[in-house]
Order: C-alpha cells, then sequence, then structure tokens
C-alpha cells in the first residue's frame, strides 16, 4: 500500500492552519492526543475535516491556583509580637509603649545601649522586643542582659550599677589588675561602653570585683548569680562570655567576700568547666571533627573546624590554672583535666607571644603543673602506709625541682619581673620540699636539707610578699592568698617540727612565724587607708576581715611557737614592722627582697589548719583553709 501524499489538500503543510494554543484545542484531538490545527475561524480543524468527525472545543476551563503570599519568617513573628505588646498593654493598662514609638529607642537582648546613642540600623522586629520587654520607653543605663520584666529583677539593681564615669574608672583599674592574671586581653582603647555591649555577663563580674562600695558588691554579686543561672542552665547558652566571666570572678575571689555570702568555687568552677566542654575548647578543632564524623554520620555534612583563637587558648589555659589552685586549696573538688590540646595551646601561646603578658600566663601555667604534680604527690604519699611498697613522694623531689629551674632559666626579663610569677615559683618549691618531710622514712641528711631548703623557699616567698606595694595589694589575685595560707601553714608545721638535730634558732632567725604574722596583720589594717571602700555600720571589708582571721591564727598559734623555740621570740621579732611595704624584713634574716629569682632555684608551700588544735595539724586537711581567705565563714568573726 503506498503511503499517503503528505502533499495533499488535507495535508497541514499547505492549508496553512496555525497550532491550537493551551487549553483551544477541540474534544476529538484532546481525547486522542494529538496537535490540533485550527484553519479558518469558524471551520472545523484538519483533523476533525480530514475524517468527517464533529469538530467541537474543549469545554473544560484551566483552574487557577490562587497564589499564595507566604509571609517571611521575620514577619511572623512581628505578628505575635504585635499580639504580645497588645495582650500587655490590655493587662498593665497601657504602661507598655506602643511598638512604633519604642523603635525609637534601640535596645537589645545581649546589650543595653545608652539613649543617646542610637543605633539607627535596629530593625523593627527589635523595636517590638523591646516594646514587649521593657516597662517604659527609656531602657537607660541598665543590665546588659537583665529585663525589666524578668522575675528576679530588682528596682534597686540600676540605682546599684556604678554609673558610666565610675564604670571607666573600674575598667581602667582591672586593665591594670590584668598584669598579674592575664587570662585575656582587653584592647586600651576599649570603653567601658564597648565592652557592655559586647560581653555584658564579663562587664557585670569586672564591676562587681573593682567596685569601691560594699553594698554595690553585695548586690552586683547577687545579680553574678542570678545572670549565670539564667544564662547557662536555663537557656542554656553558653559563651566566652560568660567563660571570661566566671573566671574573673574566681580570679579575683577575695574581692568578692563579705558577711552572708554563700560559697561560690565549687558551683563556679563546675559551671566554667560544663561552658568550656560545650564550647569544645578542651579538645583540637580536628579531634572535634572526628567524633562529630565518627559517631554523628546522620548530620550530613559536618562544618569544617575552626582554628581555635589565642583569645579561646587564654581562656582555658586559665580556667585550668585555677581550677588546680582552687582544687589544692579546698580539697573537695578536681581541677579540669590537663589534656594534648591544652598542651599544645600552652606552647602556641609562648610560640606566638600576641602581647606581653602572655608570657606571664605561660609562666604560671609551666610552674602550677609542677606545683598540682607536687601536690598530688604529696597527698597520696600521706593518704598510704610506710609499708604499702609504694615509692615514697620524696623520691620525685629532685625531678620536680629540675623542672622547675627548666622554667625558671626559660623565663623571659617580664616574667622574671612580675612578682605574682616569683611568688608561685617560691611556693612551688616550698611543696615540693614538703614531700615526706614528716615521713620516718626519709633518709636524715635528706631530711635536714629539705627542711632548711624549705625554710629558705618560705623566706624568699614573704620577701616577695612584703616587696608588693600597699596601693598594688587589691590587685593580687585570689592564688596569691592560696599562696599565703599555704606558706605560713608550712612554716608553721617547720618550725614546730620535733627533730633534736634541727636548730630552732636558724628557724628564729631566717623566719619566725609570729612576727610574720604580726607584719601581715598589720599590712591588712593600713589597706583601709591605702584602698577605702563604702561600708555600712556592720559590713567591714576584706582586708578589715582578713586582719581579724590572722588575729585569730595567731592566737590559736602562738602558745605551740613559743613552746617550741624554747621561750618568747628574740627582741627583733617582737617589734610589728609598721608603714613598711619594702623587702626589709622582720624576725627574718636581714637582707633585701629578691628582684628576680636566685640561681639555687626557686622555692614552694603545702597546706594545713587554721582554727584547729595545732597538734592537729596535716597536710591532708585540706579544707581548714576554707576559713583564712575566702567567702566562707566571714560572719563568724
Amino acid at each position: 500500500m503506498a503511503p499517503p501524499d503528505l502533499t495533499s489538500p488535507g495535508g497541514s503543510s499547505n492549508s496553512g492552519g496555525s497550532p491550537a494554543g493551551y487549553g483551544r484545542s477541540c474534544t476529538n484531538c484532546s481525547r486522542a492526543k494529538c496537535k490540533c490545527i485550527l484553519r479558518a475561524p469558524g471551520t472545523s480543524c484538519e483533523r476533525c475535516h480530514r475524517l468527517g468527525k464533529e469538530c467541537n472545543p474543549i469545554q473544560a476551563t484551566r483552574k487557577r491556583v490562587e497564589k499564595r503570599y507566604t509571609s517571611s519568617r521575620t514577619a511572623q513573628l512581628e505578628e505575635k509580637l504585635d499580639d504580645l505588646v497588645s495582650i500587655l498593654r490590655s493587662s498593665q493598662g497601657g504602661s507598655i509603649p506602643h511598638p512604633r514609638a519604642a523603635a525609637h529607642y534601640p535596645a537589645s537582648t545581649s546589650s543595653c545601649e545608652v539613649p543617646d546613642n542610637p543605633n539607627p540600623q535596629i530593625s523593627r522586629l527589635d523595636s517590638l522586643a523591646t516594646a514587649a520587654t521593657a516597662s517604659g520607653p527609656h531602657a537607660g543605663y541598665c543590665s546588659p542582659s537583665t529585663s525589666h520584666n524578668h522575675p528576679n529583677y530588682n528596682a534597686n539593681d540600676a540605682q546599684s550599677e556604678p554609673t558610666p564615669a565610675e564604670a571607666e574608672v573600674y575598667l581602667q583599674k582591672f586593665k591594670a589588675w590584668l598584669k598579674n592574671f592575664p587570662f585575656m586581653y582587653i584592647s586600651p582603647d576599649v570603653t567601658a561602653h564597648d565592652l557592655r555591649r559586647e560581653r555584658p555577663f564579663l562587664w557585670l563580674a569586672i564591676m562587681t570585683i573593682t567596685t569601691m562600695s560594699v553594698p554595690q558588691m553585695s548586690v552586683l554579686k547577687h545579680r553574678i548569680r542570678q545572670e549565670i543561672a539564667e544564662i547557662v542552665v536555663v537557656r542554656h547558652e553558653p559563651s566566652i562570655d560568660i567563660l571570661q566571666g566566671v573566671i574573673a570572678f574566681l580570679g579575683w575571689a577575695t574581692m568578692n567576700s563579705g558577711p552572708g555570702w554563700k560559697p561560690f568555687l565549687i558551683l563556679f568552677s563546675q559551671l566554667a568547666k560544663s561552658v568550656t566542654y560545650e564550647l569544645g575548647l578542651t579538645r583540637s578543632p580536628a579531634e572535634e571533627q572526628y567524633f562529630a564524623i565518627c559517631f554523628k554520620p546522620w548530620g550530613g555534612r559536618h562544618p569544617q573546624p575552626k582554628p581555635r583563637t589565642l583569645e579561646e587558648r587564654r581562656a582555658l589555659l586559665s580556667l585550668w590554672h585555677i581550677t588546680s589552685m582552687i582544687a589544692s586549696f579546698i580539697g573537695k573538688m578536681d581541677p579540669l583535666r590537663w589534656t594534648l590540646h591544652m598542651e599544645e595551646s600552652l606552647e602556641t601561646l609562648e610560640r606566638e607571644k600576641e602581647h606581653g603578658q602572655d608570657e606571664i600566663l605561660a609562666t604560671l601555667v609551666r610552674i602550677q603543673l609542677v606545683t598540682e604534680e607536687a601536690h598530688n604527690l604529696l597527698v597520696q604519699d600521706m593518704m598510704r602506709s610506710e609499708e604499702s611498697g609504694q615509692t615514697p613522694s620524696w623520691l620525685h623531689r629532685k625531678r620536680l625541682l629540675d623542672r622547675l629551674r627548666a622554667v625558671r632559666d626559660g623565663m623571659t626579663p617580664s616574667a622574671n619581673a612580675s612578682y605574682v610569677v616569683q611568688a608561685q615559683g617560691y611556693s612551688a618549691e616550698v611543696l615540693v620540699h614538703s614531700m615526706g618531710l614528716f615521713r620516718p622514712s626519709m633518709p636524715e641528711d635528706q631530711r635536714v636539707d629539705a627542711v632548711y631548703s624549705c625554710l629558705r623557699a618560705v623566706r624568699s616567698w614573704y620577701d616577695i610578699w612584703f616587696s608588693v606595694p600597699l596601693s598594688e595589694t587589691p590587685s593580687l589575685p585570689f592564688h596569691m592568698y592560696i599562696q599565703l595560707s599555704q606558706t605560713q601553714i608550712a612554716l608553721y608545721r617547720v618550725t614546730t617540727i620535733d627533730d633534736p638535730t634541727w636548730d630552732k634558732e636558724i628557724i628564729r632567725s631566717t623566719a619566725d612565724l609570729l612576727v610574720i604574722l604580726d607584719r601581715t596583720i598589720s599590712r591588712f589594717e593600713q589597706m583601709s587607708s591605702v584602698y577605702p571602700m563604702k561600708t555600712t555600720g556592720e559590713d567591714g571589708t576584706l582586708f578589715t576581715k582578713a586582719a581579724k582571721i590572722m588575729k585569730n591564727i595567731k592566737a590559736s598559734w602562738e602558745p605551740e611557737l613559743t613552746q617550741n623555740l624554747h621561750g618568747p621570740p628574740a627582741p627583733n621579732s617582737q617589734q610589728a614592722a609598721v608603714g613598711n611595704s619594702g623587702g626589709g624584713s622582720m624576725g627574718m634574716a636581714p637582707g633585701p627582697a629578691p628582684a628576680t629569682m636566685p640561681p639555687g632555684g626557686p622555692g614552694m608551700a603545702a597546706g594545713g589548719p587554721a582554727f584547729v588544735d595545732p597538734g592537729s595539724l596535716d597536710f591532708t586537711d585540706l579544707g581548714w583553709m576554707t576559713d583564712v581567705f575566702g567567702p566562707w565563714d566571714f560572719e563568724k568573726f
């Protein structure tokens, strides 16, 4: 059969017809799913004409779906906030400002702007949030993270805050304090307003430890507890701001002490450790990436590991240092575990030295590593019997002293000139020499050498302590007071040691503990005029309370000390050094305070009780020290 003639008059090629548009084909072509070619208007299509069928246009009309306009997430939130504002205005009698009126007063949930410095880029969403949370049109110079509608908010809190001018003074003071414990770097051009906007909790912690008003400090301390509970526990928002604020609060814990204040060292230390774990600072970014890939395969593509910043490394090392000191001070907690990433961070800090104070922080951490090992060996030695068969702690003495000597040899001039670094070095050696000192298994010749070396280290530490100018005493970090407690109990034990081969006159002429206590009491009493703080009638400052505590310690120890020194102290030991902040010694062997660590090596301390029977003193009883300079039981004095 011959193929049809495609050029016939019925073909589409010569008809000059046009294809029907979408939805205009006839019923037959639509059912047959053929292309519908229209001929002249009003006539049938080519296919129906060729087949002799009736050509009817399709009756179905296109169903048009109504176009939906999806609102953005921001618009939905704005609508919800509009509803909240309406509810709040109706429930509070119109005290909530209208959202459009509130837009003139910028505010945010993380910082509080000063009204005379508006932010022109604030969004309407922020304005609505302000209207929903503020109780008035002006937020003023308010708490950076506490709104007026917060259930724990007190109207007196805003009045208890330092003024902007006072905040600037306090921040400059804190910048000067950082040289003694440089856990962070604050640029000289950063103002208190800038810090409050960027790091509100850190700002609050700094204001608390630097304020010159005890009543104001009490309110701010309560705010600190509220803020950290709300942010870390309730909202679970860990950040470097929270971590640095807690480190600052713990680093100068003595400045936060006062009557009626609840213990916070263990609680805040554990919260800071929790924040560190949440931020992943204890592990290297590569290790974090490994755990994310191996144990979370369902998470899709994992983000690339972020390089660790020096700011994060400083915070991590500083937290380890302070938790290590507090753990040895209280004896009820463990420090942050030292990891390979911490060692890497320490080496990075020593190598890069972005700021001059990094050298001081690195040296403090290096010395504390030796101190922590010596402390652990001392505690283990005291917890086991002589017949246990384990290696005595005093056999590690030479190795630890070599490590201290290596740290000293590698110290930079800036670190060597820091009295905080020197004091920690001598404190470390006191503890190293104390290992096995009171165990019968230690050979007699080594015991005599250890006692005298410990005594020299104690003397060197007190030379540093009394060489610190009175005006700089408030800037001393908390671990300096821990060393003071540990060093004085080490001197007590050396003084009262029952050894007929040991000449007590050497102790009295080198470091007389009674006169040292007198000098320390006098030093704290003078602080009222050097660092005057505003107090109420019944509240005293840290230093007046510390003077009372030291007097109680002296009264408790004096009978035993006098008996062991065979009578009253030497005449020169009966004088108290008043008004002398230099390195001269009363009741000590004459000589100036060392400007740097001598070649003989650094020196270090161990702990014991304060308000107990002197005959029951024990290095393992570390809880006694919480009654010396910490914020624990001041109200009993």
